[in-house]
């Protein structure tokens, strides 16, 4: 069973990056509720961090009345995808912590900031110069379970260059790492969905 959930990943991951190379991603916005993201994130990851008896401490900010227009199958994939490293490389009663800010910005836009942090094992500073690089690894002596395919960030990266935002990270070795996706959205008012 693990295997083939293994292989199913990284079949999907191949394929993934073999579109964001070829510029065949296509981005489908739609207005995407934060109810509706906020159940996302309950549902996918906290089965993960209740595994490990973690700590997860959410802190959200969003402008009443204002609706984002996301891709929302590619949003939830990036935030997924750096969660999920968080839980994997985060020790057993660890905290994660996930921050998300929005806010209006000049062009009618909104500017979605979201922060991602844990205490886990953390990175190097010579690992984060190639930490968006496809089938990228840290040397860790974490066991066969917890190995990816090496693709999950390089994909994040790719979808969030695409989304024409920003992402960036802080980290050392045995103090955790912190990640910062900024992503500018357009944005619908509640009273246009009516």
């Amino acid at each position: 069973n693990t295997s083939s959930k293994f292989l199913l990943g990284l079949v999907n991951d191949v394929l993934d990056m073999s579109k964001a190379e070829s510029g065949k991603i296509e981005l489908h916005p739609e207005p995407y509720l934060m109810t509706d993201f906020n159940d996302y994130l309950d549902s996918v990851i906290r089965p993960l961090y209740e595994a490990k008896k973690q700590t997860f401490a959410v802190e959200t900010h969003h402008v009443q009345r204002v609706i984002p227009i996301v891709d929302i199958l590619r949003f939830n994939q990036i935030i997924f995808n750096i969660l999920s490293n968080a839980v994997k490389y985060t020790p057993e009663g660890g905290k994660i912590t996930f921050y998300i800010n929005n806010e209006l910005i000049p062009g009618h836009r909104e500017r979605v900031t979201t922060i991602i942090s844990d205490d886990g094992i953390g990175m190097s500073r010579e690992f984060q110069k190639r930490l968006f690089d496809p089938f990228t690894q840290g040397e860790r002596s974490d066991t066969a379970q917890n190995r990816g395919s090496g693709l999950g960030l390089a994909i994040v990266k790719k979808l969030v260059d695409l989304m024409g935002g920003s992402i960036s990270v802080e980290s050392e070795p045995g103090k955790g790492s912190v990640f910062t996706i900024v992503i500018d959205f357009d944005y619908l008012e509640e009273d246009q969905t009516r």
